[in-house]
């Protein structure tokens, strides 16, 4: 048994620092839209254009994020809202950048809303302050000749043998008898780290691999297939401690963020992982070289 040695992480992946981003470029119009009563707002509602509800929250993190007065973020809001009502009869919903586009900004409203749900279940508990130590199963990314389907096709095998394990060493045992063909499977030993990823003995964790490593518990030990930059990951709880109790106020006060993200995230990944099984998705074997070939453009 090893302990892990692919500890090397970007840690921009957190969702902290989603609010300062908007996805709507707002121009500092000077004309404030007409008030109309046609239609009873609902609570939290500054406007309503057609279909489309305009919230208090959502005019004051657009003028927030684009240093402009709550009057020109409406505005502007409204006159987008507008157009947008056109798209349709002018096809502009046909266009795949169009397209790519919207499914980006509803990606990022639906991670905003988690964030938002992750922080409204109250501060850090002691169990999310203290340390969890894992062992897993690593399919690598790199290695061998198998495509990423089967890679994937492998670390599910392995959970499935895995599920019943009653400690590290039967772990390692069981997921050493899945056949390998082709791929350099990794069984390792993760020793303690923080919901922020950092290590007891220095390094730092994956944010998703920490996420699913702090939504295991005696009852549910053995984590689904996570997956990272480094591959697909089979996880099993071996061990959690709780924050010394002269330290636990500061750890729930410098792990808040962290925490926040670590939830949000765990949800995140979780439905992705879901739409992942119920949606067919197709991407190209030459995929990598084809775009390699496509110019970028000079901004």
């Amino acid at each position: 048994m090893r302990l892990a040695g692919w500890l090397v992480v970007v840690r921009s992946g957190t969702l902290r620092g989603l609010r300062g981003a908007s996805l709507l470029a707002v121009a500092c119009s000077p004309t404030p839209p007409a008030p109309s009563s046609t239609h009873a707002l609902a609570l939290g509602e500054v406007a309503r254009v057609g279909a489309v509800s305009l919230s208090a929250q959502l005019v004051a993190e657009v003028a927030r994020a684009q240093r402009v007065h709550a009057r020109a973020a409406l505005a502007a809001l409204t006159e987008d809202a507008l157009l947008a009502q056109a798209a349709p009869s002018l096809r502009v919903t046909d266009d795949p950048d169009v397209r790519c586009a919207s499914s980006t900004a509803l990606a990022r409203r639906v991670t905003l809303h988690l964030a938002d749900e992750a922080r409204a279940m109250g501060p850090p508990t002691d169990q999310e302050l203290g340390t969890v130590a894992v062992i897993h199963a690593l399919v690598p990314r790199s290695g061998g000749p198998a495509s990423d389907r089967a890679r994937l096709i492998l670390a599910k095998a392995i959970r499935q043998a895995v599920s019943s394990s009653t400690s590290a060493d039967d772990f390692e045992r069981r997921a050493g008898t899945v056949p390998a063909t082709g791929v350099m499977l990794r069984i390792e030993l993760v020793p303690n780290f923080g919901a922020d990823g950092e290590m007891s003995e220095g390094g730092q964790i994956d944010p998703s691999f920490a996420a699913a490593a702090f939504g295991l518990s005696s009852l549910n030990p053995v984590s689904p297939v996570v997956e990272t930059p480094f591959g697909w990951h089979v996880l099993r709880l071996i061990d959690r401690t709780t924050p010394d109790a002269r330290s636990i106020e500061q750890r729930r006060h410098d792990l808040a963020e962290a925490v926040v993200a670590m939830r949000a995230r765990r949800v995140v990944d979780s439905l992705r992982r879901e739409r992942r099984e119920r949606t067919d998705l197709t991407i190209a074997p030459e995929a990598e070289a084809l775009t390699a070939t496509v110019p970028i453009s000079q901004l």
